[in-house]
């Protein structure tokens, strides 16, 4: 263990630090066995007001083209999410299991791994109008770890592109 704490326990430390009221978190980890019956859309409306998804040092294509059941799994539960109607948030992973579970595609980055911090991340002007980043410059650095990235043109018309880069045309989207 070399006192390594596990990304989601630091994840929920850190929500119940700076949730403005407290806040019970429960931790999955979809990619240790099957999406099951805890994660029915009826469960997950009736006994979470939102998911948070930490990052992952899988790909997400593996997933897309069934390689890898672990990614396939983080990809079913979300779609699940999105039925249950209950709000999610989370990092670059987190955007990229989105817009696969909602029928978008990623693709391998031709520029290859974006690592440590993502710079010169731009806000949109919906991005900058989004309450998620009030306060934020409209021109930020911001930790990024990803080979994959969203293909943009893929994107349904419900999705609203928040930021982007150099690096990748899609960093943040709702």
């Amino acid at each position: 263990s070399a006192n390594a704490t596990p990304a989601g326990e630091l994840y929920a430390k850190m929500l119940r630090r700076w949730a403005p009221a407290p806040v019970e978190v429960d931790i999955c980890y979809p990619s240790d066995g099957p999406v099951d019956a805890e994660t029915a859309p009826e469960r997950l409306a009736a006994e979470y007001a939102g998911v948070a998804w930490t990052g992952c040092n899988l790909t997400i294509m593996d997933g897309v083209s069934g390689r890898d059941e672990r990614v396939a799994a983080q990809i079913e539960l979300q779609r699940r999410v999105f039925a249950s109607g209950v709000p999610s948030f989370g990092s670059c992973w987190a955007l990229q299991v989105a817009v696969v579970a909602a029928g978008g595609a990623c693709r391998a980055s031709p520029h290859g791994r974006e690592q440590g911090v993502g710079r010169k991340n731009r806000l949109t002007p919906e991005g900058a109008a989004h309450p998620m980043f009030a306060g934020k410059p409209r021109v930020f650095d911001a930790s990024q770890a990803h080979f994959a990235e969203v293909d943009e043109a893929s994107l349904g018309p419900d999705t609203t592109v928040l930021a982007g880069n150099g690096w990748s045309s899609v960093q943040a989207a709702e």
